[in-house]
């Protein structure tokens, strides 16, 4: 489909929408030159239909760059399978399909890291785009890097992602505390019904850092006092809502886990003061010191080591960890970060702990930026396999 109205692209201004069936999308493969596949699918219910701005961006993202083409798939018996709908009317909120295809330029290569399948069957992805926890300059496109890096790891771990619709809307600062009413509600109502339930291990895809909130909470709730949390992030996120010196909750969600803060927000029980390792931990405020020197958390580079007696493991990166030149798409960047490799190294040292879960946040990456984090995503999925998770 072209357009060339106000409102609409020129060139190419639609996607082919058809379910997501394996042996349909190999049929595609085959026949065209497919540029990206991206999955938006939770048994049968498809988070377009709630948020479909954030396909019609992601649509738009590529359409700009191809040229004038017809894009049609093809079945087994010659025939053509799926509708072609244009941006203008996924803004009305028309019925999608599951899945979508897009079309020219070359054919992206197949990762060659991928993480065991044995675990398929118990792990759970969530991909949970909530950007109101950040107030900087580039919160604003964490939606979309949430979308990319969902789409890498579900390709990387051969997983299906459960999408968690988030209102985009902020609110004023209230108590300390930027978007507060913003941060509770609906949003947090969601995000508390993905993870309630499930038996084995979750992988969160945020989304800025307050997504892991509710995932350790429930954590705590059912491991007990030996769950211990490895924090790979630039910045320790031990603020509170009277000591932060911008009211975002991304960087007070780690003392919320602690016990202290808003109480709204604050995990009881709390995560056990001591059991936190922070690495890779480089832009520090002077309360954030202040909480450590009391105990609630210890700055290292072996995170095995000072965790060592933890009965179960949480893994939280936020992609500042990594130094800027490794990766393009940080929100929050801090110079003299670790390296993809580096980071890598560091997380497999983990893989003697019973790790229950783990979270990558802060991404504002494009899905072609993603590419270089799948050794990153493939590790994390071979530390949540379940065959060394509890039952």
């Amino acid at each position: 489909m072209h357009g060339n109205t106000a409102g609409t692209l020129s060139g190419p201004t639609g996607v082919v929408n058809f379910c997501g069936d394996h042996a349909v999308r190999g049929l595609a493969e085959l026949s065209n030159t497919i540029t990206r596949w991206s999955q938006y699918n939770r048994e049968c219910i498809s988070p377009p239909l709630q948020a479909p701005d954030l396909l019609v961006n992601d649509v738009q993202e590529f359409f700009r760059t191809l040229p004038p083409a017809r894009h049609r798939i093809p079945t087994g018996d010659g025939t053509v399978t799926g509708t072609v709908r244009s941006a203008k009317l996924a803004s009305r909120r028309r019925p999608f399909l599951l899945r979508h295809a897009i079309h020219g330029g070359h054919q992206r290569k197949r990762c060659r890291h991928h993480a065991s399948r044995a675990y398929h069957e118990r792990m759970l992805i969530n991909a949970v785009p909530q950007w109101q926890g950040a107030v900087n300059e580039r919160a604003s496109g964490i939606p979309e890097g949430c979308l990319a890096l969902a789409g890498l790891a579900a390709r990387i771990l051969d997983l299906r992602v459960n999408h968690v619709y988030q209102d985009r809307q902020t609110s004023p600062l209230e108590g300390g505390l930027a978007n507060r009413s913003a941060l509770t509600g609906p949003n947090r109502a969601a995000q508390q019904e993905a993870v309630a339930g499930s038996s084995g291990p979750i992988l969160t895809i945020g989304g800025d850092c307050g997504v892991e909130l509710e995932p350790l909470r429930a954590g705590r709730q059912r491991y007990g006092a030996g769950l211990a949390v490895a924090w790979f992030d630039a910045h320790p996120d031990l603020n509170t809502p009277q000591s932060s010196p911008s009211g975002a909750f991304h960087g007070m969600v780690l003392r919320a886990l602690l016990g202290e803060g808003d109480p709204e927000f604050t995990a009881s029980p709390a995560l056990e003061h001591g059991r936190v390792a922070l690495v890779g931990t480089r832009a520090v405020d002077p309360s954030e010191h202040a909480a450590i020197d009391r105990g609630l958390a210890t700055q290292t580079d072996d995170a095995a080591m000072s965790l060592r007696d933890a009965s179960h493991l949480y893994v939280h990166v936020d992609l500042d960890v990594l130094d800027p030149t490794e990766f393009e798409g940080l929100n929050y960047p801090e110079p003299g970060g670790l390296s993809i490799a580096e980071l890598v190294v560091a997380l497999d040292s983990l893989g003697g702990f019973n790790v229950v879960g783990a979270g990558i946040t802060e991404c504002v990456g494009s899905p072609d930026q993603v590419e270089v984090l799948a050794p990153v995503i493939a590790t994390i999925g071979n530390l949540l396999n379940p065959a060394t998770s509890p039952t």
